[in-house]
């Protein structure tokens, strides 16, 4: 667990930023916490390394699980329209027809496949969008950290 330890106002004010939970986060709440990060004169430039190192890392491994994510979800859509096309037709792929339980049995299981193919498209799709507000957010802090170090 990565977390970031902010004092300011001569000590008077703590702050633990837990970056699991709080990255990717949205610009404005990025914006507020990069405000109060600003506060912790000495120590700003080593929190901000640390978010930029953790960004880093959450981008490395939302960059290795979307390929995973895409090639489950190919061979899954595959098994899918295949049990599709057998469940239209009422036979097997050799061309042999469903008894009765049979064609029950591959429409539960078609189902359950439907249901699979769409959580995995959704996961993929979210992974997505996380990873393209972590680059956001990693961004906003290097900006930040620019400014603070000229």
């Amino acid at each position: 667990m990565t977390e970031v330890s902010v004092v300011y106002n001569d000590g008077k004010g703590h702050m633990t930023i837990n970056c699991e939970f709080f990255f990717p986060a949205p610009q404005n709440k990025l914006n507020q916490m990069l405000n109060i990060v600003e506060l912790d004169y000495e120590h700003r430039e080593d929190a901000v390394k640390q978010f930029l190192d953790y960004l880093e890392g959450y981008q490395k491994t939302c960059e290795e699980m979307l390929p995973k994510i895409a090639q489950e979800y190919s061979l899954e859509r595959t098994k899918m329209s295949e049990l599709k096309d057998n469940v239209d037709h009422c036979k097997h792929t050799n061309g042999v027809p469903f008894t009765k339980d049979e064609l029950k049995s591959a429409k539960e299981t078609l189902k359950e496949l439907k249901k699979e193919v769409n959580s995995l498209e959704k996961d993929f799709k979210t992974l997505q969008k996380k990873l393209q507000k972590s680059k956001i957010n990693a961004e906003i802090v290097k900006g930040r950290l620019e400014k603070w170090s000229w």
